[in-house]
């Protein structure tokens, strides 16, 4: 399913009858800075902490006690779900949107599974961020009922598809997407060239997919590896 449809829908939206506190989880320091910039303007919001890691945001959500928390979902030492979690305990009503560079259902899923308001993409956020950051505040779900039921189902064929991959599976295909090729991963892996070879061989038939590249973009979309990890996989 395409996340096109999943994006934050935004527009003019209620003005706050106080100040809302707005807690920035971000660790690019020039996107947090322009984030915080563009807040600046607007008479009703306040930015309240600007935070690069999980354990900063966990500390500043028990100083700050936040509206709104404005979260990248990739971080240094985590996830903006666990950013959610950890300032949850010092603002329990704290109302999360979610940052993202990447179209992927596995990271929308789990911002949802923490209650997340809404998921923006960075690419669009100079636009969007200030009338979403309102609407999130006054109470507003930003996906829609039709799109969380669609990325659910989604999620359940995902799941069932990621128990199917065995444990050695799993390795194989992060040796894979670190772009060895068959001789390199069996010697990783301690065996033959021929298991190596079988083993890539399932994985490309069990994904559904052509060759090794696609199997690794898959990976990818289900959450099994990190897209930064995610080199180009030898093709032979």
């Amino acid at each position: 399913m395409s996340l096109g449809n999943v994006k934050a829908a935004v527009g003019a939206g209620p003005q706050a009858t106080r100040t809302v506190k707005i807690l920035i989880v971000e660790d690019h320091k020039v996107v947090a800075e322009g984030l915080q910039s563009l807040i600046a303007q607007e008479a009703d919001l306040e930015v309240v902490g600007l935070a690069s890691t999980v354990a900063d945001a966990g500390r500043l959500g028990r100083e700050c006690r936040p509206d709104v928390l404005l979260v990248d979902f990739r971080l240094p030492d985590g996830n903006g779900a666990e950013a959610v979690s950890a300032v949850r305990r010092a603002a329990p009503k704290v109302r999360a949107l979610f940052l993202s560079a990447v179209e992927s259902p596995a990271a929308l899923m789990a911002a949802l599974q923490v209650g997340a308001r809404g998921y923006l993409l960075k690419a669009n956020a100079a636009k969007e961020v200030v009338s979403a950051v309102r609407r999130v505040a006054a109470g507003e779900m930003l996906i829609s009922a039709s799109d969380l039921a669609a990325l659910i189902g989604e999620k359940g064929e995902q799941t069932h598809l990621i128990d199917t991959l065995t444990r050695r599976e799993r390795e194989v295909l992060r040796l894979m997407a670190e772009g060895l090729d068959n001789h390199t991963l069996a010697l990783r892996l301690g065996v033959e060239y021929g298991t190596a070879r079988s083993h890539v061989r399932n994985l490309i038939a069990k994904l559904e997919v052509h060759n090794r590249m696609q199997a690794v973009m898959r990976a990818v979309q289900l959450g099994l590896i990190e897209p930064e990890s995610a080199g180009l996989p030898h093709l032979d």
